[in-house]
């Protein structure tokens, strides 16, 4: 790897890095130097840990079948695995598309006249959000793996890291640290995300407050409901 790339690969980690503990200096950053590698990088760090959460939840689970009771990822994750990578590929790059957007649009109408190409950049670094919220939901799978027993059932995968069926899911819920930490993760994401939105319309888009906030709500709102169709259709 040349000197050039490797400056290029350390500057888009360090910004992924920056963006979770100093969000406001860093999309300042990016919006007189705009990355469009970091962007990238979080979509192959995604995949990596949506599989790993696929890992954990098949890891302590089997199926009978045929008389013979198989690890779940051998039946059910394994001969469809190329196909819910693909699926939340196409969901996280739907995201960032749809995310560029409606900022876009939206700031336009509450009177931003900023240049685009940063926007692009920027708008893609919102899939830190979904990053930060698949590592934490496998920390919390692998500690609530450790206290329940091997998990016999039938059922299928969504691709929502979960299983769709009652048994194994049920089973899930019923141990203690996921009942109480599943509902915060899934409401600190959304905050997170409303707070990053908030932050791309003031300091990448230079609006005022007041003018953030409206941008902030109907970006995000409009953003998520997309998302959410989209997932449905794809996963």
């Amino acid at each position: 790897m040349s000197s050039g790339l490797k400056n290029v690969f350390s500057y888009s980690i360090r910004n992924i890095f920056l963006m979770y503990v100093r969000p406001v200096s860093t999309i300042r950053r990016l919006s007189e130097d705009p990355d469009y590698l970091g962007p990238l990088i979080l979509i192959g760090l995604i995949l990596l840990a949506y599989l790993g959460n696929l890992v954990v939840l098949s890891v302590k689970s089997e199926y009978y079948v045929q008389g013979v009771w198989k690890p779940s990822w051998n039946v059910e994750v394994s001969p469809v695995l190329s196909l819910l990578l693909a699926s939340r590929l196409l969901y996280v790059i739907f995201t960032w598309f749809s995310y560029f957007f409606l900022v876009f649009v939206f700031s336009r109408l509450l009177g931003s006249d900023k240049e685009l190409y940063p926007l692009f950049s920027i708008s893609g670094y919102i899939l830190h959000i979904f990053l930060l919220q698949l590592v934490l939901n496998a920390i919390v799978l692998s500690i609530a793996s450790l206290s329940i027993p091997h998990l016999r059932l039938i059922g299928l995968y969504e691709g929502h890291l979960r299983v769709a069926t009652s048994a194994a899911f049920e089973e899930w819920q019923k141990v203690v640290i996921v009942k109480v930490l599943n509902k915060p993760l899934e409401w600190l994401a959304y905050f997170w995300g409303g707070l990053y939105t908030y932050l791309v319309f003031r300091e990448e888009r230079e609006v005022d407050r007041r003018r953030a906030v409206i941008g902030t709500l109907a970006t995000y709102a409009l953003n998520s409901i997309i998302a959410m169709i989209f997932a449905v259709q794809f996963i």
